[in-house]
Parts: structure tokens; sequence; C-alpha cells
């Protein structure tokens, strides 16, 4: 044990040699922190002092498939949690592959002992056995996770929500992502209502939902990503956040969404597409008489067009910088930049170089910046951003 003493005035420590052992508490969690939970449990051999530190962590995060090599999970996360002594846990986060339904009241189980030791942070992600993440292993949340006043951060995977009676009070959560879902539009505005504090909403992949209200005032970010067949096509009617600030829309989104967006006091607009179909079956994208959606509050606008044909990135691009003039603010991913230069050499106007109050264009590779540079005069501000191959 480290030896203090007083020498003309001076406190000075002697060491006891275990420099491992003299680390304060706060270290060694940190340390902690930076390492797969299996590996937290091993630091018990050590030294005698680090034997029980491990218990006291307030970060448990059990993923199924790091842990592989555990032929019998659920007894790992069994174990661990019998032997935590710390009386709140801060970050609680599990990954499990649900391949029969005795899994389930184990998780149970897990969820009541996280929110009983005050959870902040929690998340919950569910794949079926093949490491997917499937709609058919929905887990139906237990009802005592809705009166759980203490997180603050939820994110839900593979789960859907039930809530009879039970009314939700989540007074302190700000961010919550639900993906992979059964949620309702009544279920949505139960889930805002008792988020006095929300802020941050991410849906992905969430079936069920129509007509999407958020009236809080807190809510000034959200995120949503779908995925459809070609011959699908959104379920959603409405998008009203009358507060909404940013919105992100990731997936397959065609430019008539656009139009059941309702949110007067947006000022960044996100959009990152994915598709390669056939035209055929997506008429909607290209007729002319979609009208400018009521986004007149928007001053950034992010296009990122992901595996999406030249054609189709032609067409598509050129409308939306069509129903965006105003925006003073664009960032465009580095396929949109490809085909503007692309327009240049086949002479074709670009409603890019003719935005009169364009003041910022971020771009990821670089080989384009000679474009912009030769073609927009008015520009006031090129920022790069330089992505590793």
């Amino acid at each position: 044990m480290a030896e203090t003493s007083v020498v003309h005035g001076a406190i000075r420590r002697e060491s006891s040699g275990d420099l491992i052992s003299d680390l304060p508490d706060h270290v060694i969690h940190r340390i902690f922190s930076f390492l797969p939970l299996e590996d937290v449990v091993k630091t018990s051999v050590l030294s005698k002092r680090w034997r029980f530190t491990w218990t006291t962590t307030t970060r448990l995060v059990f993923d199924d498939e790091l842990e592989c090599r555990y032929l019998d999970f659920p007894s790992f996360v069994d174990g661990v949690l019998s032997r935590v002594t710390s009386p709140t846990v801060k970050t609680f986060h599990i990954t499990i592959f649900l391949s029969d339904e005795a899994c389930r009241p184990k998780l149970d189980d897990w969820l009541r002992k996280a929110v009983e030791r005050r959870v902040e942070d929690l998340r919950l992600c569910l794949f079926d056995a093949e490491k997917e993440v499937l709609y058919k292993v929905l887990y139906k949340l237990p009802p005592f996770l809705y009166c759980s006043s203490q997180l603050v951060r939820l994110q839900v995977s593979g789960c859907c929500f039930s809530l009879g009676t039970t009314a939700i009070t989540w007074s302190c959560l700000k961010f919550l992502l639900i993906e992979w879902a059964e949620l309702s539009d009544d279920m949505l505005e139960g889930i805002v209502r008792g988020s006095p504090v929300l802020e941050c909403i991410e849906l992905n992949f969430c079936r069920g939902l129509k007509n999407i209200v958020i009236d809080s005032m807190s809510v000034k970010e959200l995120g949503l990503e779908q995925g459809l067949m070609p011959d699908e096509s959104s379920d959603l009617e409405e998008i009203r956040a009358p507060h909404l600030q940013t919105l992100r829309l990731t997936g397959y989104w065609w430019l008539s969404d656009l139009e059941i967006i309702s949110a007067p006091h947006l000022r960044t607009l996100r959009l990152t597409v994915f598709w390669n179909f056939d035209r055929v079956l997506m008429p909607d994208l290209y007729i002319d008489s979609v009208s400018r959606p009521n986004l007149s509050s928007l001053v950034e606008t992010k296009l990122d067009f992901g595996d999406v044909s030249d054609d189709d990135c032609r067409n598509l691009l050129k409308q939306f910088l069509d129903k965006l003039l105003g925006v003073s603010t664009i960032t465009i991913g580095p396929r949109c930049l490809q085909i503007l230069s692309t327009l240049e050499m086949e002479g074709v106007s670009s409603q890019l170089l003719e935005y009169q109050n364009l003041t910022a264009v971020s771009l990821r590779e670089l080989p384009r910046i000679a474009y912009i540079l030769r073609n927009k005069r008015c520009l006031e501000k090129l920022v790069i951003t330089a992505t590793p191959d």
C-alpha cells in the first residue's frame, strides 16, 4: 500500500511498487469503458485491489456476437449482473440473438434489474438466429420500462410497444431511437406526450406509422429511414412537426414525399436516397407538376444519392434543386457533384450554378473542386471534407 509522509512541509507519496493498484477508481472505470465486458471481468486477476473493482462498474455492454465464444450467453449475462454491486447503472446495452422464446423472460429480468438501478442509457438490439433484424422476432417491451423516469437515452431494435393502460413517463428522456419495430400513430403520440424534454427522435424501418404528428416544443430533430421494394410505396401520409428544426430522410424517398411535410420552422433538411429501380415503377418521381413543398424556412439542405443510376440521379437532382431554390447552404455528396459536372460538359445549365444566395458547398471528394470554383462566381465559402479511401 502506498504511504504518505511530510518532508520539510511537502507532501510526498511513496509508491508501494504496484502502480496498477494505486490507480484511482475513476481512472480504472475509464479504462473499463474501452474494454469489452469479458475483458473487464478478467481484470480481477491484475491485482488484489482490482479483484472486485469491476463489480462497481456503471457501464454494462453485452454483445452476443462479441461474446460468441460463450455457448450460454444468457448465463454469462446472469453471472455478471449477480456480481455487480453498483447501486446505479448509467449504461446498459445488450445485443442478443433470439433463437427461441425462452430468451424473452431473461430479457424481462435483465431490463428490470437495469431499471431498478436507475439506468440512464439503455440500448436493446434484438436479432434472429440468422443475425438479421426482422419483424418476426419482435419482443414486447415490458410495462415497467415505460415508467423508467431516469432514462436519458433509449435505443430499441426488433421490439414492439404495447401500452394498454400504462402511461409513458420518461421525464428525463432526450434521445430516442426505434428501429425495426411495430409502432402506431397513437403510440408515437403517447411517447412524445410522456417525454417532456425529448429533443431527438430516430425512427428507422418502423411499420404501422401513417401520420407522424409531433407537437412537442422540445423535439427539434427527427430522423426517418425507410426501405421499400420496387412495387411498394410509403404508408406515410403526413409528417407534421410545427417546432421541428432538423429533418433527416434516409433510404427510399420520392420527390412527392416532401409534400407531406408540414414543418414551418424547419431549417435543415438532409436527404440521403438509395434506390436503383426502373423508372416505370416510380412514376411519381418524374412528375413535373409536383409543387414546391412548404419548406420556406429552410436555410440548409444536404443531398446525397447512394445506389442511384446516372439517369435517375440526373433527374432527381435537377428536380430537387428546382424545388429547393432559396436555400442558402447546400451540401452535396460526390455522386451529385459528378452529375453536375457531367451536365456542364453536355452544355446543360445546372440550377446549382444559378443560386444567387448560395453561400456554402461542402464536398466529400477532391476531384470536382475545380468545377465549383470555375463556375460559381458568387460562392462565398467552400468547405472541403476529405474522406479516407
